[in-house]
């Protein structure tokens, strides 16, 4: 399966259950585990502190009354954070990372956290063809065109860049 990065409205929307696909786990971590009280904790106050519209950036949060917010990243309990993280959402890949790097939640993994971190940064882009009815043939094939995914996280090349010199000093 091709990964395609989603951002904004059309990557929230298919995490909170509006598309037609959810991801069940990422890196080992379920997407049906029960939030704890901490993490729901976190959770509360993080839902308290954002204003009644949300704010920009973040992680998409539906709330019991179907409202969508966003909230900072790391008051995501770890369940949805790996569902976002799933789906190649930026932000959630990089709090993922910083959860695996310092053993927040998950056993420590410098291996998962380096993975995170890299998929964090990355500016993915996928090639699509152009194709217009009528116009083309066997003589001249369509034109492939690249399209511009979702833009990487200079946060995270800067965590990826010390964690390797971290791992490279022991």
């Amino acid at each position: 399966m091709r990964r395609i990065g989603l951002s904004g409205v059309m990557g929230a929307a298919l995490l909170l259950g509006l598309g037609g696909c959810t991801v069940k786990q990422y890196m080992g971590i379920s997407a049906r585990t029960p939030v704890t009280p901490q993490e729901q904790a976190r959770l509360d106050a993080a839902l308290a502190a954002v204003p009644a519209k949300g704010k920009a950036g973040g992680c998409p949060w539906r709330g019991a009354d179907g409202v969508v917010t966003n909230i900072a990243c790391d008051a995501m309990p770890l369940p949805q954070l790996a569902q976002l993280a799933g789906m190649d959402h930026k932000p959630a890949l990089l709090e993922l990372g910083i959860r695996f790097e310092e053993g927040r939640g998950v056993p420590q993994d410098w291996d998962k956290a380096e993975l995170a971190y890299r998929r964090a940064a990355w500016q993915n882009s996928y090639i699509a063809g152009q194709q217009v009815a009528g116009v083309g043939s066997l003589q001249r094939p369509m034109e492939p065109i690249m399209v511009p995914g979702a833009a990487g996280l200079e946060s995270a090349e800067v965590r990826l860049a010390n964690l390797r010199a971290r791992k490279k000093a022991l």
